[in-house]
Formats: structure tokens, sequence, C-alpha cells
């Protein structure tokens, strides 16, 4: 499904080594995006997530999924924040 589903990789350091995790941005039916496991945001990523459409939703899957998860929400008030 490459018109509804991206993924972005990212490298995250973890007890002394550079693991690499992956968010996942969905479209909807409706239009709308699912964040999950958000990423750092980053003005090119931001600019690319617009470009998909409206952020309806981020959710962070668990401990270490929330470090990001503010920035989600900083740029992208009106989205509801889901955190395990």
């Amino acid at each position: 499904m490459p018109e509804r589903m991206w993924l972005t990789e990212y490298p995250v350091r973890f007890a002394g080594m550079i693991v690499h995790a992956r968010m996942t941005l969905v479209r909807l039916r409706d239009g709308s995006l699912f964040v999950h496991s958000p990423c750092p945001m980053t003005p090119a990523l931001r600019d690319r997530v617009d470009a998909y459409g409206r952020v309806a939703y981020v959710i962070a899957p668990g401990n270490y999924h929330t470090l990001h998860a503010a920035s989600w929400q900083q740029a992208y008030p009106d989205s509801e924040l889901w955190v395990c």
C-alpha cells in the first residue's frame, strides 16, 4: 500500500549500542493520518508529513516510544495522543 503507508527508520542509542527504530505513518480511509511510534520531529519530516495529509492520531505504543511524542503533539496540537 505505497499510497497509504510510509515508514521512517531512525537510529536510537540504547545500552551503548545503536539500533534502528521505525515510525509508521498510515493514511486512514477518511484521508487523515495515524502516526505509530513517533520519531524525532524535524522540519523536513514535518514538510513531508504535511504533504501526506492531516495528522489525526499519534500513538506511542510503549515506554521508549514516548520519547518523541511531545514534539508531535506540539507540531499537531489538534491530533489525539495515545500513550500506552
